[in-house]
Protein backbone atom coordinates (compact mmCIF):
# COMPACT_ATOMS: atom_id res chain seq x y z
CA UNK A 1 0.00 0.00 0.00
CA UNK A 2 2.58 2.23 -1.33
CA UNK A 3 3.17 4.55 -4.32
CA UNK A 4 7.00 4.17 -3.59
CA UNK A 5 7.26 0.27 -3.82
CA UNK A 6 9.31 -1.32 -1.33
CA UNK A 7 9.30 -4.83 -2.86
CA UNK A 8 11.96 -6.35 -4.60
CA UNK A 9 9.70 -8.01 -6.45
CA UNK A 10 8.31 -4.88 -7.95
CA UNK A 11 11.35 -4.38 -9.91
CA UNK A 12 11.80 -7.50 -11.96
CA UNK A 13 10.72 -7.47 -15.46
CA UNK A 14 7.96 -9.88 -15.45
CA UNK A 15 4.71 -7.63 -14.22
CA UNK A 16 2.02 -7.81 -16.63
CA UNK A 17 1.70 -5.02 -18.91
CA UNK A 18 -1.54 -2.94 -19.30
CA UNK A 19 -2.95 -4.97 -22.20
CA UNK A 20 -2.41 -8.14 -19.77
CA UNK A 21 -4.11 -6.56 -17.02
CA UNK A 22 -7.51 -5.43 -19.10
CA UNK A 23 -9.09 -8.81 -18.98
CA UNK A 24 -8.53 -9.05 -15.09
CA UNK A 25 -11.08 -6.10 -14.74
CA UNK A 26 -13.47 -7.29 -11.37
CA UNK A 27 -16.60 -6.78 -10.69
CA UNK A 28 -15.92 -4.05 -8.38
CA UNK A 29 -14.13 -1.97 -11.27
CA UNK A 30 -16.98 -2.24 -13.58
CA UNK A 31 -19.50 -1.10 -11.37
CA UNK A 32 -17.09 2.10 -10.34
CA UNK A 33 -16.99 2.75 -13.83
CA UNK A 34 -20.23 2.72 -14.36
CA UNK A 35 -20.99 4.59 -11.44
CA UNK A 36 -18.96 7.29 -12.27
CA UNK A 37 -20.07 7.68 -15.56
CA UNK A 38 -23.65 7.94 -14.33
CA UNK A 39 -23.08 10.56 -11.43
CA UNK A 40 -20.72 12.33 -14.13
CA UNK A 41 -24.02 12.44 -16.19
CA UNK A 42 -26.28 13.88 -12.93
CA UNK A 43 -23.81 16.06 -12.69
CA UNK A 44 -24.15 17.79 -16.27
CA UNK A 45 -27.84 16.48 -16.77
CA UNK A 46 -29.18 20.14 -17.60
CA UNK A 47 -26.23 20.57 -20.12
CA UNK A 48 -27.79 17.57 -22.12
CA UNK A 49 -31.34 18.34 -21.34
CA UNK A 50 -31.86 21.70 -22.65
CA UNK A 51 -29.25 21.38 -25.23
CA UNK A 52 -28.44 24.40 -27.61
CA UNK A 53 -31.42 26.45 -25.60
CA UNK A 54 -29.21 26.88 -22.45
CA UNK A 55 -26.26 28.21 -21.29
CA UNK A 56 -23.67 27.77 -17.74
CA UNK A 57 -25.00 30.37 -15.19
CA UNK A 58 -23.25 33.67 -15.00
CA UNK A 59 -20.67 34.45 -14.21
CA UNK A 60 -19.25 31.20 -16.24
CA UNK A 61 -21.70 32.11 -19.12
CA UNK A 62 -17.55 33.33 -20.92
CA UNK A 63 -16.02 30.71 -20.44
CA UNK A 64 -18.69 28.30 -21.58
CA UNK A 65 -18.48 30.62 -25.12
CA UNK A 66 -14.98 30.82 -24.70
CA UNK A 67 -14.36 26.90 -24.52
CA UNK A 68 -16.57 26.47 -27.18
CA UNK A 69 -14.86 28.60 -29.33
CA UNK A 70 -11.59 26.22 -28.74
CA UNK A 71 -13.37 22.95 -29.78
CA UNK A 72 -14.30 24.85 -32.55
CA UNK A 73 -10.89 25.98 -33.22
CA UNK A 74 -9.73 22.34 -33.87
CA UNK A 75 -12.16 21.34 -36.20
CA UNK A 76 -10.38 25.00 -38.02
CA UNK A 77 -7.20 23.13 -37.79
CA UNK A 78 -8.49 19.77 -39.26
CA UNK A 79 -10.66 20.96 -41.77
CA UNK A 80 -8.81 24.61 -42.93
CA UNK A 81 -5.55 23.43 -42.20
CA UNK A 82 -5.00 26.48 -39.47
CA UNK A 83 -2.24 27.06 -37.05
CA UNK A 84 -3.06 25.28 -34.45
CA UNK A 85 -1.00 27.39 -31.69
CA UNK A 86 -2.21 31.00 -33.57
CA UNK A 87 -5.44 31.98 -34.31
CA UNK A 88 -6.33 35.12 -36.69
CA UNK A 89 -10.29 33.75 -36.67
CA UNK A 90 -10.08 36.08 -33.36
CA UNK A 91 -8.61 39.50 -32.55
CA UNK A 92 -8.30 39.82 -36.58
CA UNK A 93 -6.30 40.83 -37.71
CA UNK A 94 -3.93 40.18 -34.75
CA UNK A 95 -5.52 37.14 -33.45
CA UNK A 96 -4.55 35.16 -30.39
CA UNK A 97 -1.56 32.81 -28.92
CA UNK A 98 -3.86 29.23 -28.63
CA UNK A 99 -1.11 27.80 -26.49
CA UNK A 100 -0.93 30.78 -24.01
CA UNK A 101 -4.81 30.41 -23.59
CA UNK A 102 -5.33 26.63 -22.87
CA UNK A 103 -7.32 25.96 -26.08
CA UNK A 104 -7.16 22.17 -25.61
CA UNK A 105 -6.28 20.33 -28.28
CA UNK A 106 -5.23 17.45 -26.93
CA UNK A 107 -9.22 16.89 -26.35
CA UNK A 108 -10.66 19.30 -28.76
CA UNK A 109 -8.89 17.23 -32.26
CA UNK A 110 -9.97 13.78 -30.83
CA UNK A 111 -13.54 14.99 -30.35
CA UNK A 112 -13.84 16.83 -34.06
CA UNK A 113 -15.82 14.61 -35.48
CA UNK A 114 -18.49 15.52 -32.59
CA UNK A 115 -18.45 19.34 -32.43
CA UNK A 116 -18.84 18.81 -36.12
CA UNK A 117 -21.82 16.39 -36.56
CA UNK A 118 -23.78 18.02 -33.21
CA UNK A 119 -21.97 21.19 -32.63
CA UNK A 120 -19.41 22.88 -29.66
CA UNK A 121 -21.96 23.07 -26.98
CA UNK A 122 -22.31 18.74 -27.00
CA UNK A 123 -18.35 18.93 -27.06
CA UNK A 124 -18.51 21.04 -23.75
CA UNK A 125 -20.95 18.95 -22.26
CA UNK A 126 -19.62 15.61 -23.48
CA UNK A 127 -15.28 16.71 -22.73
CA UNK A 128 -16.83 17.87 -19.21
CA UNK A 129 -18.95 14.87 -18.61
CA UNK A 130 -16.20 12.19 -19.45
CA UNK A 131 -13.83 14.73 -17.72
CA UNK A 132 -15.58 14.36 -14.46
CA UNK A 133 -16.07 10.08 -15.03
CA UNK A 134 -12.55 9.51 -16.22
CA UNK A 135 -10.36 11.48 -13.66
CA UNK A 136 -12.22 9.60 -10.90
CA UNK A 137 -11.70 6.04 -12.83
CA UNK A 138 -8.35 7.54 -13.46
CA UNK A 139 -7.64 7.60 -9.50
CA UNK A 140 -9.80 4.11 -9.00
CA UNK A 141 -6.81 2.39 -10.81
CA UNK A 142 -4.15 3.99 -9.39
CA UNK A 143 -5.16 3.31 -5.70
CA UNK A 144 -6.06 -0.48 -6.68
CA UNK A 145 -3.21 -1.25 -9.30
CA UNK A 146 -0.45 0.83 -8.24
CA UNK A 147 -1.04 1.33 -4.17
CA UNK A 148 -2.95 -2.04 -4.03
CA UNK A 149 -5.84 -1.06 -1.95
CA UNK A 150 -9.01 -2.32 -1.60
CA UNK A 151 -11.78 -1.44 -4.22
CA UNK A 152 -14.58 -0.07 -1.50
CA UNK A 153 -11.50 2.61 -0.16
CA UNK A 154 -10.22 3.35 -3.82
CA UNK A 155 -13.80 3.92 -4.79
CA UNK A 156 -14.44 6.86 -1.55
CA UNK A 157 -10.67 8.20 -2.43
CA UNK A 158 -11.47 8.46 -5.99
CA UNK A 159 -14.64 9.87 -5.60
CA UNK A 160 -13.23 12.74 -3.75
CA UNK A 161 -10.48 13.07 -5.92
CA UNK A 162 -12.68 13.27 -9.36
CA UNK A 163 -16.15 14.64 -8.13
CA UNK A 164 -14.87 16.94 -5.27
CA UNK A 165 -16.16 20.44 -4.43
CA UNK A 166 -13.24 21.67 -7.00
CA UNK A 167 -14.02 19.43 -9.31
CA UNK A 168 -17.31 20.29 -10.04
CA UNK A 169 -16.64 23.51 -9.43
CA UNK A 170 -14.67 23.85 -12.39
CA UNK A 171 -17.08 21.39 -14.55
CA UNK A 172 -18.83 25.44 -14.43
CA UNK A 173 -16.89 26.56 -17.47
CA UNK A 174 -13.30 25.23 -17.41
CA UNK A 175 -13.07 21.34 -18.54
CA UNK A 176 -9.67 22.32 -18.62
CA UNK A 177 -9.08 21.54 -15.02
CA UNK A 178 -12.38 18.73 -15.33
CA UNK A 179 -10.54 16.66 -17.72
CA UNK A 180 -7.74 15.51 -15.76
CA UNK A 181 -7.56 11.97 -16.25
CA UNK A 182 -4.13 12.24 -16.81
CA UNK A 183 -3.12 13.41 -13.79
CA UNK A 184 -3.27 10.28 -12.04
CA UNK A 185 -1.45 8.33 -14.91
CA UNK A 186 1.46 11.17 -14.54
CA UNK A 187 1.51 10.74 -10.92
CA UNK A 188 1.58 6.63 -11.78
CA UNK A 189 4.75 7.28 -14.39
CA UNK A 190 6.39 9.13 -11.87
CA UNK A 191 6.50 7.19 -9.24
CA UNK A 192 7.40 4.13 -11.68
CA UNK A 193 10.49 5.80 -12.64
CA UNK A 194 11.94 4.05 -8.94
CA UNK A 195 10.37 0.80 -9.69
CA UNK A 196 12.63 -1.18 -11.83
CA UNK A 197 16.10 -0.58 -13.84
CA UNK A 198 13.86 -0.13 -17.06
CA UNK A 199 14.55 3.92 -17.03
CA UNK A 200 14.32 4.47 -20.88
CA UNK A 201 11.27 3.27 -20.88
CA UNK A 202 9.51 4.20 -18.22
CA UNK A 203 11.17 8.29 -18.72
CA UNK A 204 9.99 7.82 -22.35
CA UNK A 205 6.60 7.13 -21.18
CA UNK A 206 6.53 9.59 -18.57
CA UNK A 207 7.46 12.05 -21.14
CA UNK A 208 4.82 11.20 -23.58
CA UNK A 209 2.31 11.68 -20.61
CA UNK A 210 3.66 14.97 -19.81
CA UNK A 211 3.60 16.69 -23.64
CA UNK A 212 0.04 15.06 -23.72
CA UNK A 213 -0.96 16.85 -20.59
CA UNK A 214 0.12 20.35 -22.10
CA UNK A 215 -2.49 20.02 -25.05
CA UNK A 216 -5.54 19.63 -22.55
CA UNK A 217 -4.56 22.01 -19.03
CA UNK A 218 -0.43 23.12 -18.51
CA UNK A 219 -1.82 24.49 -15.22
CA UNK A 220 -2.90 21.51 -13.87
CA UNK A 221 0.27 20.00 -14.94
CA UNK A 222 2.13 22.67 -13.01
CA UNK A 223 0.14 21.75 -10.16
CA UNK A 224 1.17 18.40 -10.06
CA UNK A 225 4.66 18.79 -11.32
CA UNK A 226 5.12 21.16 -7.82
CA UNK A 227 2.89 18.88 -6.01
CA UNK A 228 5.39 16.41 -7.04
CA UNK A 229 8.25 18.08 -5.85
CA UNK A 230 7.15 19.04 -2.23
CA UNK A 231 6.29 15.21 -1.67
CA UNK A 232 9.66 14.12 -2.58
CA UNK A 233 11.68 16.60 -1.27
CA UNK A 234 9.64 15.98 1.66
CA UNK A 235 10.08 12.24 1.16
CA UNK A 236 13.73 12.87 0.83
CA UNK A 237 13.91 14.48 4.47
CA UNK A 238 12.28 12.07 5.99
CA UNK A 239 13.63 8.69 4.95
CA UNK A 240 17.28 9.83 3.55
CA UNK A 241 18.09 6.51 3.28
CA UNK A 242 15.76 4.95 0.95
CA UNK A 243 16.02 8.11 -0.89
CA UNK A 244 19.23 7.64 -1.41
CA UNK A 245 18.89 4.32 -3.00
CA UNK A 246 16.51 5.18 -5.40
CA UNK A 247 18.05 8.50 -6.32
CA UNK A 248 20.21 7.77 -9.53
CA UNK A 249 17.06 5.37 -10.57
CA UNK A 250 14.53 8.06 -10.49
CA UNK A 251 16.74 11.30 -11.43
CA UNK A 252 17.76 9.22 -14.53
CA UNK A 253 14.49 8.53 -15.66
CA UNK A 254 13.17 11.85 -14.37
CA UNK A 255 15.88 13.43 -17.20
CA UNK A 256 14.85 11.28 -19.82
CA UNK A 257 10.97 12.02 -19.31
CA UNK A 258 12.28 15.64 -19.54
CA UNK A 259 14.25 15.19 -23.10
CA UNK A 260 11.45 13.77 -24.16
CA UNK A 261 8.76 16.33 -23.60
CA UNK A 262 10.66 19.18 -24.31
CA UNK A 263 11.86 17.30 -27.73
CA UNK A 264 8.02 17.40 -28.30
CA UNK A 265 6.87 20.42 -26.70
CA UNK A 266 10.15 23.11 -28.23
CA UNK A 267 8.40 24.48 -30.52
CA UNK A 268 4.70 25.30 -29.25
CA UNK A 269 6.27 26.52 -25.95
CA UNK A 270 8.64 28.83 -28.08
CA UNK A 271 5.49 29.91 -30.00
CA UNK A 272 3.31 30.68 -26.20
CA UNK A 273 6.10 32.29 -24.66
CA UNK A 274 8.36 34.44 -27.76
CA UNK A 275 5.53 33.80 -30.72
CA UNK A 276 2.90 36.10 -31.69
CA UNK A 277 0.48 37.74 -29.30
CA UNK A 278 2.59 36.08 -26.43
CA UNK A 279 2.39 37.87 -22.77
CA UNK A 280 4.65 38.17 -20.34
CA UNK A 281 2.39 37.92 -16.93
CA UNK A 282 -1.28 37.56 -15.84
CA UNK A 283 -3.41 40.56 -15.04
CA UNK A 284 -4.40 38.68 -11.83
CA UNK A 285 -1.68 37.14 -11.14
CA UNK A 286 -0.43 35.66 -7.49
CA UNK A 287 -1.54 39.06 -5.40
CA UNK A 288 -5.23 38.04 -6.73
CA UNK A 289 -7.08 35.23 -5.53
CA UNK A 290 -5.81 34.39 -2.12
CA UNK A 291 -8.68 32.10 -0.24
CA UNK A 292 -10.12 33.17 2.71
CA UNK A 293 -9.16 30.75 5.25
CA UNK A 294 -13.03 29.97 6.43
CA UNK A 295 -13.54 28.59 2.56
CA UNK A 296 -12.06 25.36 3.82
CA UNK A 297 -14.70 25.00 6.32
CA UNK A 298 -17.52 25.73 4.42
CA UNK A 299 -19.90 23.57 1.94
CA UNK A 300 -19.38 24.51 -1.49
CA UNK A 301 -22.54 26.03 -3.73
CA UNK A 302 -23.35 22.83 -5.83
CA UNK A 303 -23.67 19.99 -3.04
CA UNK A 304 -26.36 19.06 -1.02
CA UNK A 305 -25.19 20.76 2.19
CA UNK A 306 -24.33 23.97 0.10
CA UNK A 307 -25.58 27.54 1.17
CA UNK A 308 -25.15 29.88 -2.03
CA UNK A 309 -25.15 33.23 -0.34
CA UNK A 310 -22.17 31.73 2.49
CA UNK A 311 -20.45 30.50 -0.93
CA UNK A 312 -20.39 33.67 -2.66
CA UNK A 313 -19.23 35.78 0.16
CA UNK A 314 -16.29 33.48 0.86
CA UNK A 315 -15.48 32.78 -2.48
CA UNK A 316 -11.99 34.01 -4.10
CA UNK A 317 -12.16 33.76 -7.38
CA UNK A 318 -15.48 33.67 -8.65
CA UNK A 319 -17.20 30.89 -9.82
CA UNK A 320 -14.18 28.72 -8.09
CA UNK A 321 -14.85 26.77 -5.05
CA UNK A 322 -11.58 24.99 -4.96
CA UNK A 323 -11.01 25.17 -0.91
CA UNK A 324 -14.84 24.45 -0.21
CA UNK A 325 -14.25 21.22 1.26
CA UNK A 326 -16.57 21.87 4.40
CA UNK A 327 -15.67 20.79 8.19
CA UNK A 328 -16.37 17.66 8.48
CA UNK A 329 -14.02 16.62 5.35
CA UNK A 330 -11.12 18.85 7.05
CA UNK A 331 -11.35 17.19 10.97
CA UNK A 332 -11.69 13.64 9.20
CA UNK A 333 -8.68 14.28 7.44
CA UNK A 334 -6.38 15.78 10.50
CA UNK A 335 -8.09 13.26 12.83
CA UNK A 336 -7.09 10.32 10.05
CA UNK A 337 -3.56 11.68 9.20
CA UNK A 338 -2.91 11.55 13.05
CA UNK A 339 -4.46 8.08 13.10
CA UNK A 340 -2.00 7.10 10.42
CA UNK A 341 1.08 8.70 11.22
CA UNK A 342 3.11 6.09 11.32
CA UNK A 343 2.91 5.38 7.98
CA UNK A 344 6.50 7.51 5.92
CA UNK A 345 3.65 8.56 2.90
CA UNK A 346 1.04 9.80 5.25
CA UNK A 347 3.71 11.98 6.89
CA UNK A 348 4.86 13.29 3.48
CA UNK A 349 1.33 13.26 2.39
CA UNK A 350 -0.03 15.69 4.62
CA UNK A 351 3.58 17.79 4.74
CA UNK A 352 2.72 18.13 1.25
CA UNK A 353 -1.15 19.26 1.73
CA UNK A 354 -0.42 21.52 4.48
CA UNK A 355 2.15 23.86 2.61
CA UNK A 356 -0.19 23.75 -0.40
CA UNK A 357 -2.68 24.92 2.12
CA UNK A 358 -0.57 28.08 3.32
CA UNK A 359 0.19 28.68 -0.47
CA UNK A 360 -3.60 28.78 -1.15
CA UNK A 361 -3.93 31.49 1.03
CA UNK A 362 -1.69 33.92 -0.97
CA UNK A 363 0.56 36.78 -0.09
CA UNK A 364 -1.42 37.68 3.27
CA UNK A 365 -3.71 36.51 5.67
CA UNK A 366 -7.53 36.47 4.33
CA UNK A 367 -10.25 35.85 7.48
CA UNK A 368 -13.94 36.66 7.00
CA UNK A 369 -13.42 38.33 3.84
CA UNK A 370 -11.41 41.14 5.56
CA UNK A 371 -7.30 41.04 4.29
CA UNK A 372 -4.72 41.52 6.88
CA UNK A 373 -1.89 42.80 5.24
CA UNK A 374 0.29 43.23 8.34
CA UNK A 375 0.49 39.24 8.49
CA UNK A 376 2.88 38.35 5.34
CA UNK A 377 2.41 34.52 4.35
CA UNK A 378 4.92 32.82 2.12
CA UNK A 379 2.68 32.94 -0.58
CA UNK A 380 4.63 36.59 -0.83
CA UNK A 381 7.59 35.08 -1.78
CA UNK A 382 6.27 33.47 -4.95
CA UNK A 383 4.56 36.74 -6.39
CA UNK A 384 8.10 37.28 -8.23
CA UNK A 385 9.04 34.09 -9.36
CA UNK A 386 8.50 33.43 -12.77
CA UNK A 387 5.64 30.77 -13.66
CA UNK A 388 4.49 30.55 -10.16
CA UNK A 389 3.20 34.55 -10.23
CA UNK A 390 0.67 32.79 -13.19
CA UNK A 391 -0.99 30.56 -10.57
CA UNK A 392 -4.02 31.55 -9.01
CA UNK A 393 -3.56 30.45 -5.23
CA UNK A 394 -6.69 29.59 -5.07
CA UNK A 395 -6.11 26.77 -6.97
CA UNK A 396 -3.33 25.44 -4.74
CA UNK A 397 -6.67 24.15 -2.86
CA UNK A 398 -7.31 21.46 -5.63
CA UNK A 399 -3.78 20.11 -4.68
CA UNK A 400 -5.54 20.28 -1.06
CA UNK A 401 -8.80 18.47 -1.74
CA UNK A 402 -6.81 15.71 -3.97
CA UNK A 403 -4.38 15.01 -1.03
CA UNK A 404 -7.45 14.16 0.89
CA UNK A 405 -8.79 11.93 -1.37
CA UNK A 406 -5.49 10.05 -1.07
CA UNK A 407 -5.92 9.77 2.95
CA UNK A 408 -9.57 9.17 2.63
CA UNK A 409 -8.65 5.92 0.71
CA UNK A 410 -5.73 4.94 3.23
CA UNK A 411 -8.25 5.64 5.54
CA UNK A 412 -10.80 3.42 4.62
CA UNK A 413 -8.61 1.02 3.45
CA UNK A 414 -7.04 0.72 6.96
CA UNK A 415 -10.63 0.49 8.47
CA UNK A 416 -11.01 -2.80 6.39
CA UNK A 417 -8.01 -4.49 6.49
CA UNK A 418 -6.53 -3.75 9.95
CA UNK A 419 -9.33 -5.58 12.43
CA UNK A 420 -9.35 -4.69 16.11
CA UNK A 421 -9.53 -8.11 18.20
CA UNK A 422 -12.17 -7.72 21.06
CA UNK A 423 -12.11 -10.46 23.89
CA UNK A 424 -15.60 -11.62 25.37
CA UNK A 425 -16.76 -14.05 28.35
CA UNK A 426 -18.29 -16.92 27.26
CA UNK A 427 -21.32 -18.36 29.47
CA UNK A 428 -20.14 -22.12 30.43
CA UNK A 429 -21.59 -24.74 28.12
CA UNK A 430 -20.62 -28.24 27.77
CA UNK A 431 -17.61 -27.69 25.17
CA UNK A 432 -16.51 -24.62 27.05
CA UNK A 433 -14.93 -24.34 30.28
CA UNK A 434 -16.71 -21.21 33.33
CA UNK A 435 -14.88 -17.88 32.13
CA UNK A 436 -13.44 -18.87 28.58
CA UNK A 437 -13.06 -16.19 26.41
CA UNK A 438 -13.38 -15.75 22.18
CA UNK A 439 -11.39 -13.44 20.80
CA UNK A 440 -13.06 -11.43 17.31
CA UNK A 441 -11.14 -9.38 15.07
CA UNK A 442 -13.43 -6.72 13.21
CA UNK A 443 -13.01 -3.89 10.82
CA UNK A 444 -12.77 -0.61 12.22
CA UNK A 445 -16.18 0.53 10.82
CA UNK A 446 -16.33 3.69 13.08
CA UNK A 447 -13.53 4.85 10.24
CA UNK A 448 -15.70 4.16 7.76
CA UNK A 449 -19.41 5.59 9.16
CA UNK A 450 -17.05 8.86 9.50
CA UNK A 451 -16.14 9.32 6.12
CA UNK A 452 -19.79 8.72 5.06
CA UNK A 453 -20.84 11.26 7.80
CA UNK A 454 -17.57 13.74 5.90
CA UNK A 455 -19.10 13.14 2.17
CA UNK A 456 -22.29 13.16 2.35
CA UNK A 457 -22.65 16.65 2.55
CA UNK A 458 -20.37 17.13 -0.28
CA UNK A 459 -22.73 15.09 -3.24
CA UNK A 460 -22.90 17.30 -6.01
CA UNK A 461 -26.12 18.57 -7.63
CA UNK A 462 -26.40 19.12 -11.27
CA UNK A 463 -24.72 22.16 -12.35
CA UNK A 464 -27.38 25.28 -13.27
CA UNK A 465 -28.16 26.86 -16.70
CA UNK A 466 -29.79 29.64 -17.79
CA UNK A 467 -31.44 30.28 -21.17
CA UNK A 468 -29.29 31.58 -23.73
CA UNK A 469 -29.96 34.40 -26.32
CA UNK A 470 -30.73 32.68 -29.41
CA UNK A 471 -28.29 32.90 -32.68
CA UNK A 472 -29.38 35.73 -35.06
CA UNK A 473 -31.12 34.40 -37.75
CA UNK A 474 -28.31 35.93 -40.16
CA UNK A 475 -26.15 33.71 -38.66
CA UNK A 476 -27.86 30.83 -38.12
CA UNK A 477 -29.26 30.63 -41.80
CA UNK A 478 -25.93 31.13 -42.94
CA UNK A 479 -27.11 34.92 -44.66
CA UNK A 480 -23.86 36.17 -43.46
CA UNK A 481 -22.10 34.25 -46.40
CA UNK A 482 -23.72 36.27 -49.12
CA UNK A 483 -21.53 39.52 -46.86
CA UNK A 484 -18.54 38.44 -46.05
CA UNK A 485 -15.90 36.29 -47.73
CA UNK A 486 -13.10 34.26 -46.95
CA UNK A 487 -10.78 36.08 -45.67
CA UNK A 488 -12.80 39.13 -44.56
CA UNK A 489 -13.82 39.89 -40.82
CA UNK A 490 -17.69 40.13 -39.36
CA UNK A 491 -18.07 42.87 -37.05
CA UNK A 492 -20.00 42.51 -34.55
CA UNK A 493 -21.85 45.62 -32.45
CA UNK A 494 -21.19 45.71 -29.79
CA UNK A 495 -17.60 44.48 -30.05
CA UNK A 496 -16.80 41.39 -28.64
CA UNK A 497 -15.55 41.12 -25.28
CA UNK A 498 -17.12 40.13 -21.95
CA UNK A 499 -20.01 39.49 -24.17
CA UNK A 500 -18.97 36.14 -25.86
CA UNK A 501 -21.99 35.47 -27.80
CA UNK A 502 -20.37 36.28 -31.19
CA UNK A 503 -17.92 34.10 -29.94
CA UNK A 504 -20.23 31.25 -29.86
CA UNK A 505 -22.09 32.37 -32.93
CA UNK A 506 -18.37 32.06 -34.76
CA UNK A 507 -18.46 28.53 -33.08
CA UNK A 508 -21.60 27.08 -34.15
CA UNK A 509 -20.17 28.12 -37.72
CA UNK A 510 -17.25 26.39 -37.47
CA UNK A 511 -15.32 29.86 -36.98
CA UNK A 512 -15.92 30.49 -41.11
CA UNK A 513 -15.63 34.21 -40.16
CA UNK A 514 -13.46 35.98 -38.16
CA UNK A 515 -13.70 38.29 -35.34
CA UNK A 516 -12.62 41.04 -33.78
CA UNK A 517 -11.26 41.74 -30.26
CA UNK A 518 -13.01 39.22 -28.21
CA UNK A 519 -12.99 37.17 -24.53
CA UNK A 520 -9.00 35.97 -24.66
CA UNK A 521 -5.73 36.30 -22.73
CA UNK A 522 -3.39 38.58 -24.89
CA UNK A 523 -0.87 41.15 -24.55
CA UNK A 524 -1.75 44.45 -23.39
CA UNK A 525 -0.28 47.52 -25.19
CA UNK A 526 3.81 47.93 -25.02
CA UNK A 527 4.55 45.97 -21.45
CA UNK A 528 3.27 42.52 -22.97
CA UNK A 529 1.56 41.85 -19.71
CA UNK A 530 -2.01 39.79 -20.24
CA UNK A 531 -5.15 41.36 -20.26
CA UNK A 532 -8.70 40.10 -20.91
CA UNK A 533 -9.39 41.66 -23.96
Amino acid sequence: MTLISDSPDSRTSDKPTLVQRLPQLSRADLWFCLASLSLAIFVTARLWIEGENAQLTTPATPDHNQFQWFFAHSVYVLTAFGDPFVSTRLNAPDGVNMMGNGSMLGIGIPLAPITIVFGPIYTFALATTLGLAGTAIAWYFLFTRRMHITSWAAAAGAGVCGFGPAMVSHADGHPSFVVAFMIPVIVWRVFALADDDRVWRNGIILGLCTAYQVFIGEESLFLTAVTCGIFFATYTALSWKRAQSLAKRFLTGLAIAAGTSVTLLAYPLWVQFFGPQHYSDLPLGYNWGGVDILSYFAFPEYSVGGDPGRTRQLMAVSPEENTFLGWPLIALAIAGAVWMWRSLMVRALTITASICFVLSLGPELRLRDQFYSDIVLPGRLLTKVPVFDHVIPARYGMVVMTIIGVLVALMVHRALTERVVTESTQVPTARTSPGATTRTALPQWGWCVAVVAALVPLFPTPLPVEARTPTPTFISSGMWRDYVGPQDTLMPVPLPSWDTDPMRWAAEEMQEFALPRGYFHGPYEKTKRSNFT
